[in-house]
């Protein structure tokens, strides 16, 4: 967004011409304009949260009126897990809003515990099997539901319109959290059709999930939501999936093996490979994000770099077992023991686009809105210090931070405070933050 808002603009509407009128999209598609049409449960929802971050960020509100075609088709049978074909486009076309607004309400789908469905497969697609039936819940998209709903507020806001079903939902999300979520030291993954737990201590494969533990930290830190739980899972993440012999955060421990009730299609891949217990690198940036979220700066910190390729390739024996490119990133690393620490699918750019956010808005704390920037760096001894170059609007600012003895703030030589909010309002600004260790 920061680099290049029209593109994200013009994503975020191809993204929306790819949506059904049911609220579903194709959870992918070709250029000759076929697509596969699934029963997962996130897909959808993304285009609400990236609009949301889009618009917070640039301050285009009028984004949201744009028209936008449907894709037609009938919806999946009952026994149609997915179907890939080509589509009709509708006659009518609806403003953005309205294809949010339909994304958001698709996911109004809940379980016995009140937590949303699985479908066949949330973020995490290889766990196609989890809720089959139709009555598997994922805990892990109810908290990235409780940030939807929270974005979704806030646009509600900004066009006069009313919060208050948005609001009441999260509420309840949240109290199904508290009931039904947590496991004792970390957050489940969810629960099967037959209502057994994922991501449980009691099983045998799969004890711990990273994705719960991050977006419940993110839920915590931006709600107030059960912070002493989400400090618990994030020390659990630390204990249990970051390897730092190896340099990698592992999705999931014990990877799936033992246990006779299969979660899908991710159990057929060999242990630690892939999603199967090996490091995912959109979840391992997420735990880093999860980290700064509860104020574990230091390990969030050694996180990001530990998953860095170019500071991987500068050690011998993680270089020699990587063995793909050191200046690209890696959708994943194995972790099983015989090829343990080597990279796959590399040019990645999903992960990529992740880390770059978490270096800059969570790692630096630098933050754009429609006018300008904020500064709130998660610094500690291991990134005591660290200098940015913004150039926008024929504005261009020099931004040196560090840890000092004491917190001091200057813009141009004098004075101001460390919250201080900063306009691109022309011209060449030098920016001195120091904060003190303790702050």
């Amino acid at each position: 967004i920061q680099i290049a808002p029209n593109i994200t603009k013009t994503i975020i509407f191809r993204a929306a011409a790819h949506q059904y009128e049911e609220g579903d999209v194709q959870h992918f598609w070709h250029s000759t304009g076929a697509g596969l049409r699934t029963r997962c449960s996130d897909d959808f929802l993304w285009l609400a949260y990236v609009t949301a971050e889009y618009i917070k960020q640039t301050g285009d509100i009028g984004v949201l009126k744009a028209e936008i075609a449907y894709l037609q088709s009938p919806v999946l049978a009952e026994r149609e897990e997915d179907r890939y074909e080509s589509t009709l486009k509708t006659e009518y076309k609806e403003s953005l809003w309205a294809h949010i607004k339909r994304a958001v309400a698709r996911a109004d789908r809940f379980g016995a515990h009140g937590l949303p469905l699985f479908g066949s497969g949330d973020w995490n697609d290889g766990m196609n099997a989890v809720g089959k039936a139709g009555r598997g819940e994922s805990v892990w998209l109810a908290f990235f539901l409780v940030l939807v709903w929270e974005r979704m507020m806030h646009l509600c806001e900004m066009l006069g319109e009313e919060t208050r079903d948005y609001q009441e939902k999260q509420l309840h999300m949240l109290e199904a959290l508290r009931l039904y979520g947590y496991d004792g030291a970390w957050y489940r993954r969810g629960y099967y059709d037959d209502g057994s737990p994922l991501g449980s201590d009691c099983r045998c494969d799969c004890k711990i999930d990273a994705i719960a533990q991050a977006f419940a930290a993110i839920v915590s830190s931006e709600l107030g939501f059960e912070k002493e739980r989400a400090m618990r899972a994030m020390a659990s993440v630390e204990e249990h999936l970051f390897d730092r012999e190896h340099q990698m955060i592992h999705l999931l421990t014990p990877p799936f093996m033992q246990d006779v009730q299969s979660p899908g299609y991710i159990k057929g891949y060999v242990a630690g490979i892939r999603e199967n217990g090996g490091q995912y690198t959109h979840a391992a940036v997420w735990s880093a994000i999860g980290a700064f979220s509860c104020g574990k700066d230091e390990l969030g910190a050694e996180m990001l770099f530990a998953i860095t390729p170019a500071l991987r390739a500068r050690d011998p024996r993680l270089e020699k077992a990587y063995r793909i490119e050191p200046y690209v990133f890696a959708g994943d690393v194995y972790a099983n023991s015989s090829h343990i620490a080597r990279g796959g699918w590399s040019w990645y750019t999903g992960s990529a686009a992740w880390y770059r956010r978490a270096v800059l808005e969570w790692l630096c704390g630098y933050r754009e809105d429609g006018e300008g920037f904020t500064l709130a760096p998660h610094l500690s001894q291991g990134f005591s210090s660290f200098s940015l170059e913004i150039s926008k609007r024929d504005t261009h600012y020099t931004i040196d931070v560090s840890l000092g003895k004491y917190t001091h703030a200057t813009l141009d030589g004098c004075e101001i405070l460390s919250t201080a909010h900063f306009l691109f309002d022309g011209g060449k600004h030098h920016v001195r933050l120091e904060y003190a260790e303790n702050t």
